[in-house]
Protein backbone atom coordinates (compact mmCIF):
# COMPACT_ATOMS: atom_id res chain seq x y z
CA UNK A 1 0.00 0.00 0.00
CA UNK A 2 3.08 2.69 0.62
CA UNK A 3 4.78 1.69 -2.68
CA UNK A 4 1.33 1.98 -4.27
CA UNK A 5 0.46 5.69 -2.59
CA UNK A 6 3.77 7.29 -2.74
CA UNK A 7 4.10 7.57 -6.26
CA UNK A 8 0.87 9.48 -6.20
CA UNK A 9 1.77 12.11 -4.09
CA UNK A 10 5.57 12.52 -5.53
CA UNK A 11 4.79 16.13 -7.68
CA UNK A 12 2.63 17.46 -4.11
CA UNK A 13 3.58 21.57 -3.48
CA UNK A 14 4.95 21.55 0.27
CA UNK A 15 3.99 25.08 0.30
CA UNK A 16 7.69 26.36 1.19
CA UNK A 17 10.59 26.81 -0.79
CA UNK A 18 12.27 23.24 -0.32
CA UNK A 19 12.29 20.85 -3.67
CA UNK A 20 14.00 17.91 -1.51
CA UNK A 21 12.04 15.18 0.24
CA UNK A 22 11.27 15.77 3.97
CA UNK A 23 10.59 13.10 6.23
CA UNK A 24 9.45 13.80 10.21
CA UNK A 25 10.05 10.86 12.38
CA UNK A 26 7.49 10.06 14.32
CA UNK A 27 7.58 7.57 17.57
CA UNK A 28 4.73 6.52 19.61
CA UNK A 29 4.07 4.02 22.20
CA UNK A 30 1.51 2.37 22.34
CA UNK A 31 -0.21 0.73 25.87
CA UNK A 32 -1.26 -3.16 26.02
CA UNK A 33 -3.24 -5.16 28.27
CA UNK A 34 -0.39 -6.93 30.00
CA UNK A 35 -3.00 -10.53 30.21
CA UNK A 36 -3.24 -10.14 26.60
CA UNK A 37 0.09 -9.16 25.71
CA UNK A 38 2.81 -10.81 27.86
CA UNK A 39 5.66 -10.79 25.71
CA UNK A 40 4.89 -7.39 25.33
CA UNK A 41 6.42 -6.72 28.82
CA UNK A 42 6.78 -2.45 29.47
CA UNK A 43 6.88 -2.21 32.93
CA UNK A 44 5.90 -4.56 36.01
CA UNK A 45 2.61 -4.30 35.52
CA UNK A 46 2.47 -2.98 32.23
CA UNK A 47 2.60 -4.12 28.51
CA UNK A 48 3.29 -2.03 25.32
CA UNK A 49 4.73 -1.83 22.18
CA UNK A 50 6.45 1.50 20.07
CA UNK A 51 5.02 2.28 16.43
CA UNK A 52 8.40 4.09 14.70
CA UNK A 53 8.11 5.63 11.38
CA UNK A 54 9.13 8.73 9.69
CA UNK A 55 6.46 10.39 7.86
CA UNK A 56 6.85 11.41 4.21
CA UNK A 57 5.10 15.34 4.42
CA UNK A 58 4.40 14.65 0.50
CA UNK A 59 0.81 13.44 1.32
CA UNK A 60 2.11 12.60 5.19
CA UNK A 61 2.99 8.90 4.30
CA UNK A 62 4.95 6.72 6.67
CA UNK A 63 7.86 5.55 4.22
CA UNK A 64 8.07 1.93 6.27
CA UNK A 65 6.66 1.05 10.02
CA UNK A 66 9.07 -0.47 12.81
CA UNK A 67 6.91 -1.98 15.82
CA UNK A 68 9.25 -3.02 18.28
CA UNK A 69 8.45 -3.22 22.49
CA UNK A 70 8.20 -0.14 24.42
CA UNK A 71 11.89 -0.43 25.59
CA UNK A 72 13.23 0.76 21.88
CA UNK A 73 15.05 3.54 22.66
CA UNK A 74 13.52 6.33 19.86
CA UNK A 75 16.89 7.03 18.45
CA UNK A 76 17.85 3.20 17.26
CA UNK A 77 15.54 4.08 14.41
CA UNK A 78 17.95 6.05 12.67
CA UNK A 79 19.68 2.78 11.88
CA UNK A 80 16.76 1.65 9.94
CA UNK A 81 16.65 4.88 7.52
CA UNK A 82 16.86 4.13 3.90
CA UNK A 83 19.97 6.13 2.67
CA UNK A 84 18.53 9.27 0.61
CA UNK A 85 20.79 11.85 -0.53
CA UNK A 86 19.62 15.57 -0.12
CA UNK A 87 16.53 14.25 1.74
CA UNK A 88 15.65 16.39 5.34
CA UNK A 89 14.68 14.50 8.41
CA UNK A 90 13.05 16.64 11.15
CA UNK A 91 13.39 15.70 15.05
CA UNK A 92 12.50 16.16 18.28
CA UNK A 93 14.84 15.93 21.33
CA UNK A 94 14.08 12.58 21.69
CA UNK A 95 16.80 11.66 18.74
CA UNK A 96 19.64 13.56 19.46
CA UNK A 97 22.62 11.11 19.10
CA UNK A 98 25.15 13.24 17.83
CA UNK A 99 26.86 10.09 16.59
CA UNK A 100 24.07 8.81 14.22
CA UNK A 101 23.55 12.62 12.95
CA UNK A 102 26.86 12.36 11.77
CA UNK A 103 25.88 9.05 9.88
CA UNK A 104 23.32 11.22 8.47
CA UNK A 105 25.42 14.02 7.66
CA UNK A 106 28.27 12.03 5.72
CA UNK A 107 25.61 10.23 3.76
CA UNK A 108 24.72 13.56 2.05
CA UNK A 109 21.55 13.54 4.26
CA UNK A 110 19.83 16.71 6.35
CA UNK A 111 18.88 16.60 9.70
CA UNK A 112 16.73 19.51 11.61
CA UNK A 113 16.70 18.28 15.34
CA UNK A 114 15.46 20.46 18.31
CA UNK A 115 18.63 20.58 20.70
CA UNK A 116 18.66 19.76 24.47
CA UNK A 117 19.45 22.41 27.32
CA UNK A 118 21.91 20.40 28.24
CA UNK A 119 24.42 20.50 24.66
CA UNK A 120 27.29 22.45 24.93
CA UNK A 121 28.73 24.16 22.10
CA UNK A 122 30.93 27.40 21.01
CA UNK A 123 30.31 30.05 18.84
CA UNK A 124 31.69 30.41 15.54
CA UNK A 125 29.89 32.88 13.42
CA UNK A 126 26.35 34.71 13.58
CA UNK A 127 24.70 35.16 10.59
CA UNK A 128 21.35 38.09 10.42
CA UNK A 129 18.64 37.49 11.89
CA UNK A 130 14.93 38.62 11.44
CA UNK A 131 13.99 39.17 15.38
CA UNK A 132 10.77 40.64 14.15
CA UNK A 133 9.69 37.29 13.34
CA UNK A 134 10.45 35.91 16.40
CA UNK A 135 14.56 34.51 15.01
CA UNK A 136 16.86 35.60 17.87
CA UNK A 137 20.23 34.04 16.72
CA UNK A 138 21.13 32.33 13.27
CA UNK A 139 24.73 30.71 14.06
CA UNK A 140 27.30 28.36 13.24
CA UNK A 141 28.57 26.27 16.29
CA UNK A 142 31.43 23.80 17.31
CA UNK A 143 30.09 21.54 19.63
CA UNK A 144 32.57 21.40 22.44
CA UNK A 145 31.34 18.45 25.08
CA UNK A 146 33.57 15.94 25.44
CA UNK A 147 31.67 13.02 23.58
CA UNK A 148 29.77 15.12 21.27
CA UNK A 149 32.69 16.89 19.40
CA UNK A 150 34.15 13.20 18.91
CA UNK A 151 30.90 12.12 17.67
CA UNK A 152 29.98 14.99 15.55
CA UNK A 153 33.82 17.19 14.73
CA UNK A 154 31.96 19.46 12.09
CA UNK A 155 30.22 22.80 12.66
CA UNK A 156 26.96 22.74 12.72
CA UNK A 157 24.17 25.83 12.71
CA UNK A 158 21.98 26.56 15.63
CA UNK A 159 18.57 28.53 15.49
CA UNK A 160 17.02 30.34 18.39
CA UNK A 161 13.07 30.86 17.82
CA UNK A 162 11.01 32.80 20.12
CA UNK A 163 7.24 31.93 19.78
CA UNK A 164 5.93 35.49 20.68
CA UNK A 165 2.37 33.87 21.49
CA UNK A 166 3.32 31.24 24.25
CA UNK A 167 6.82 32.80 25.39
CA UNK A 168 8.35 29.69 24.25
CA UNK A 169 11.39 29.56 22.76
CA UNK A 170 13.14 26.82 20.63
CA UNK A 171 16.38 25.93 19.65
CA UNK A 172 17.18 23.90 16.60
CA UNK A 173 20.31 22.63 15.30
CA UNK A 174 20.96 21.45 11.51
CA UNK A 175 23.91 20.57 9.03
CA UNK A 176 22.13 22.69 6.09
CA UNK A 177 23.76 26.29 6.08
CA UNK A 178 21.75 27.30 3.14
CA UNK A 179 17.67 27.01 3.77
CA UNK A 180 15.97 30.14 4.85
CA UNK A 181 15.12 30.04 8.64
CA UNK A 182 11.35 30.44 8.05
CA UNK A 183 12.06 27.19 5.76
CA UNK A 184 13.43 25.12 9.07
CA UNK A 185 10.46 26.70 11.23
CA UNK A 186 7.29 26.12 8.82
CA UNK A 187 8.65 22.26 7.82
CA UNK A 188 9.31 21.95 11.99
CA UNK A 189 5.47 23.71 12.59
CA UNK A 190 4.06 21.15 10.26
CA UNK A 191 5.75 18.13 11.61
CA UNK A 192 4.80 18.91 15.25
CA UNK A 193 1.01 18.91 14.02
CA UNK A 194 1.81 15.69 12.24
CA UNK A 195 3.17 13.71 15.26
CA UNK A 196 0.75 14.84 17.48
CA UNK A 197 -2.06 13.59 15.30
CA UNK A 198 -0.35 10.17 14.35
CA UNK A 199 -0.06 9.51 18.30
CA UNK A 200 -3.32 10.60 19.47
CA UNK A 201 -4.80 8.27 16.36
CA UNK A 202 -2.19 5.18 17.25
CA UNK A 203 -3.51 5.26 20.48
CA UNK A 204 -7.28 5.25 19.54
CA UNK A 205 -6.77 2.46 17.13
CA UNK A 206 -5.01 0.15 19.90
CA UNK A 207 -7.81 1.20 22.34
CA UNK A 208 -10.57 0.19 20.34
CA UNK A 209 -9.04 -2.89 18.76
CA UNK A 210 -7.57 -4.65 22.08
CA UNK A 211 -9.48 -6.57 23.66
CA UNK A 212 -9.48 -9.07 27.07
CA UNK A 213 -9.89 -7.95 30.75
CA UNK A 214 -8.89 -4.85 32.06
CA UNK A 215 -5.73 -3.87 32.93
CA UNK A 216 -4.28 -3.94 36.57
CA UNK A 217 -2.22 -0.80 36.96
CA UNK A 218 0.01 0.25 39.53
CA UNK A 219 -0.73 3.22 41.10
CA UNK A 220 2.64 4.93 39.93
CA UNK A 221 2.08 3.71 36.46
CA UNK A 222 -1.41 5.02 35.87
CA UNK A 223 0.05 8.42 36.87
CA UNK A 224 2.90 8.23 34.99
CA UNK A 225 0.98 7.79 31.88
CA UNK A 226 -2.05 10.23 32.84
CA UNK A 227 1.18 12.81 32.92
CA UNK A 228 2.15 11.14 29.38
CA UNK A 229 -1.33 12.23 27.74
CA UNK A 230 -1.53 15.41 29.23
CA UNK A 231 2.25 16.90 28.05
CA UNK A 232 1.24 15.18 24.48
CA UNK A 233 -2.12 17.09 24.50
CA UNK A 234 -0.61 20.53 25.73
CA UNK A 235 1.52 20.04 22.54
CA UNK A 236 -1.21 19.38 20.35
CA UNK A 237 -3.62 22.00 21.95
CA UNK A 238 -0.69 24.78 21.59
CA UNK A 239 -2.40 27.86 20.19
CA UNK A 240 0.40 29.06 18.27
CA UNK A 241 1.51 25.97 16.53
CA UNK A 242 -2.02 25.00 15.99
CA UNK A 243 -2.32 28.85 14.16
CA UNK A 244 0.98 28.04 12.12
CA UNK A 245 -0.12 24.85 11.16
CA UNK A 246 -3.31 26.26 10.02
CA UNK A 247 -1.51 28.44 7.98
CA UNK A 248 0.11 26.37 6.02
CA UNK A 249 -2.34 23.72 4.93
CA UNK A 250 -4.72 26.96 4.20
CA UNK A 251 -7.17 26.34 6.44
Amino acid sequence: MIRTALPLYADEDLGRDLDNAVYALDASTIDLRLSVFPWALFRSTESAVKLQTPLNLQGNIPTFIHISDGKLHDVKVLDLLIPEPGAFYIMDRGYVDFERLFTLHRTGRFFVIRAKSSTKYRRRYSHPGDESGGVRCDRTIALSGVKSVRDYPLPSRRIRYHDVQTSKTFNFLTNNFAIPVRTVMDSTDTAGKLNCSSSGASNAYVSNRSSGPPRTRSKAGEEHREARERKRRAECDDPARRRRAEYLVGV
